[in-house]
């Protein structure tokens, strides 16, 4: 029996997805993203331990920010079991509504050892970030 691909419709007009992807290196650091103008975001690491600013494509403000979440793979090496990782996730200080150009957000991972402060994923983890704004 072959995998068959599953849908959904929006019940809303003017709704749209974002998805990109990125890998995480040493200390945070992003080694690979898609391009900008494959996913329409780009990723940038912030000073904080586990917080990557989201830009969206300049000249465009959107309506409102529907919400999103991120999508861990993780290395097979990787010490997952560890509580200290960051591997729950916040977007925090939305301006991907009220026509803000250019539109970003911030998405913060956390570890729940530090009663969930700001915390690095490992190296190697892959990183798929599913954003919905209105138009």
């Amino acid at each position: 029996m072959s995998f068959m691909p599953t849908g959904f419709v929006w019940n809303r007009r003017n709704v749209g997805w974002f998805i990109h992807q990125f890998t995480v290196g040493a200390s945070g650091a992003i080694s690979s993203q898609d391009a900008q103008n494959v996913s329409g975001l780009v990723a940038s690491k912030d000073a904080a331990a586990g917080r990557y600013l989201l830009t969206g494509p300049a000249g465009t403000g959107f309506r409102s920010f529907k919400g999103g979440f991120a999508c861990l793979t993780g290395p097979a090496t990787a010490q997952y079991g560890a509580i200290s990782v960051g591997l729950d996730s916040i977007m925090r200080a939305n301006h991907m509504d009220d026509r803000t150009n250019p539109p970003t957000f911030y998405l913060q991972f956390v570890g729940s050892s530090t009663n969930f402060a700001d915390a690095d994923v490992p190296s190697g983890t892959v990183v798929n970030v599913f954003v919905a704004v209105e138009f």
